[in-house]
């Protein structure tokens, strides 16, 4: 039951951020310099392309209790981390849905560039036309013609919701977290 807990904990916080994707694209569809959007597609897609275990030896250079956060903090505070993200047993929810929402975001609002190119132009010359703001126009266009879409993708995410990911939690198991992170695929493995 432990397990079965921790699987749907860590399955259900991505389901919380499931917005975020829509929201970058809607933000990459409002920028007006296109080489600058095309940086910043490829800056966020990126990650998702990075394995786990080169993500993990990033995570444990910052992160560790030797690394440049603590250091950070050192200087910063004049107080001595005591414990680092990756063996912190309070904060592993929290820092493992954001580890796997920043590797998953830029590559999850393709879809949603996608839909917001098929919406039709002629919606939003007529709402200038009416006098609508661009912050109106995403209300009230954007995000109903990306409704339909994101409840497809949020009912696929939750048809995932018992498979949450063993290469990610494999890589970060240590013996400090390991109350947390023990899920249902790395609980078969082990």
């Amino acid at each position: 039951f432990h397990v079965l807990k921790n699987t749907l904990i860590l399955s259900g916080l991505p389901l919380l951020c499931s917005p975020l994707p829509m929201v970058l694209a809607i933000l990459f569809s409002e920028l007006r310099r296109k080489n600058f959007m095309r940086v910043a597609q490829t800056v966020t897609t990126f990650p998702n392309f990075i394995s786990w275990i080169i993500i993990y030896g990033v995570s444990y250079t910052i992160f560790s209790n030797s690394g440049i956060w603590a250091q950070m903090t050192y200087f910063l505070t004049g107080k001595k981390q005591v414990m680092g993200y990756l063996s912190n047993l309070d904060t592993a929810y929290t820092f493992h849905t954001l580890l796997a929402e920043w590797k998953s975001v830029g590559w999850s609002s393709i879809v949603y560039c996608a839909a917001i190119a098929g919406i039709d132009d002629s919606l939003y010359e007529a709402a200038k036309i009416d006098g609508a703001n661009r912050l109106q126009q995403i209300w009230h266009i954007t995000v109903p013609g990306l409704l339909e879409t994101f409840l497809v993708l949020f009912l696929l995410s939750i048809s995932n919701i018992l498979s949450s990911g063993f290469d990610h939690y494999f890589v970060f198991y240590n013996p400090m977290v390991a109350d947390k992170l023990l899920v249902l695929d790395l609980w078969t493995y082990r």
